[in-house]
C-alpha cells in the first residue's frame, strides 16, 4: 500500500509541475482586425424593418420630415399588406 502512495504522489507532483507550463501559453488565437474599427465612429449601425431611416436617425410610420421644402412621410408601400419594411414617400402640403 506504501507502494501506490508514493506512486499516486509521482503522479500528481507531476501533474502539478505541467500547469504552470500550460497556463503560461494561454490560447493560441490570433484576430486580424481592420484599423478602421478603432477609428470610426462607435455608433452601431441602424437596422430597423418597421422604421425609416433619414440622416442616421430612425422614425415610425406617420413622421413627416422636411428635406429642403420636401415633404416625406414614413408609411407603407401603398397596395401592400403584412409587415413589409417602411419607405419615405413624398407628400403635399
Amino acid at each position: 500500500m506504501n507502494k501506490m502512495k508514493k506512486y499516486f504522489l509521482a503522479a500528481a507532483l507531476a501533474l502539478l509541475s505541467t500547469l504552470p507550463a500550460a497556463a503560461q501559453r494561454g490560447p493560441q488565437v490570433k484576430v486580424d482586425v481592420p484599423q478602421e474599427i478603432f477609428t470610426q465612429s462607435r455608433q452601431k449601425p441602424l437596422s430597423c424593418q418597421r422604421c425609416c431611416i433619414y440622416d442616421n436617425s430612425s422614425y415610425s410610420e406617420g413622421a413627416i420630415i422636411n428635406i429642403e421644402g420636401n415633404l416625406l412621410q414614413c408609411q407603407r408601400e401603398a397596395g401592400t399588406t403584412g409587415t413589409n419594411p417602411l419607405i419615405w414617400q413624398r407628400i403635399t402640403p
